[in-house]
């Protein structure tokens, strides 16, 4: 077996693995209910379980995938897409993108079904604090998520199997990932992953991938609570 095909499909496997763990610890609450204290600090709770999510997603999507490859094989993080590599020739989309997340999650954030589940600490009063704690979690969890999917599990398939398997493996795992999110986000992240593939390609890195997620995500975050009527600001 070459040595690219079977590092394609131990990427493959890895992705799987890696979703399934992080699935079923927050999903039964398993890490969270260790540290929660759920008769006396509801407030604590719910930024518990955003916190301790967002840890495991990047130890098992991120940290432990990228370990086994470095250490387990002759890959180097650069092979797995951890580099900036031509990022600085599409500068022009860092600041791009960001501007346009806003403009699209500023409406999208004024339906009551996505105001349902973001943000995901259900808090009624967001300062400074909790706008950071949200940022801080979104960007370390994404960043594992994204060098999952658009690092690891690009770059190896592509390599073992060219552009277009690649790319359909990719969005094939990365949209039915979403299915617990019902319909809408499953069929929604065909054109999200396709883009985000797309810059990985070009670049080199996930890197880009990784700031479009997060200029999506945060955005998505900060205009739920604006939008939502059970929801403020605050200074303090």
């Amino acid at each position: 077996m070459l040595p690219e095909f079977k590092f394609g499909v131990i990427s493959i496997s890895a992705t799987i693995a890696g979703f399934y763990f992080y699935h079923y610890l927050t999903e039964f609450k398993i890490i969270s209910s260790l540290f929660s204290e759920k008769h006396h600090y509801p407030d604590r709770l719910t930024v518990t379980e955003f916190v301790s999510a967002k840890m495991t997603g990047f130890l098992f999507l991120g940290l432990l995938p990228s370990l086994f490859f470095v250490f387990f094989t002759p890959l180097s993080f650069t092979d797995l897409g951890l580099t900036f590599g031509e990022t600085g020739k599409y500068w022009y989309l860092i600041i791009v993108i960001p501007v346009l997340a806003v403009l699209i999650t500023s409406q999208a954030s004024k339906n009551q079904r996505q105001q349902e589940v973001y943000p995901q600490m259900r808090l009624k009063r967001w300062g400074i604090l909790q706008v950071g704690i949200s940022f801080g979690g979104w960007a370390i969890y994404l960043f594992a998520y994204e060098f999952l999917f658009r690092g690891i599990l690009w770059f190896l398939c592509y390599k073992a199997f060219g552009f277009l398997p690649a790319l359909v493996i990719n969005l094939s795992l990365y949209s039915s990932l979403h299915m617990p999110k019902g319909i809408k986000e499953t069929l929604g992240a065909i054109p999200v992953g396709l883009i985000l593939c797309i810059f990985s390609y070009l670049t080199g890195s996930f890197f880009l991938a990784f700031i479009t997620h997060l200029a999506i995500a945060s955005s998505t975050e900060l205009f739920s609570v604006y939008h939502n009527p059970d929801m403020h600001y605050s200074n303090q």
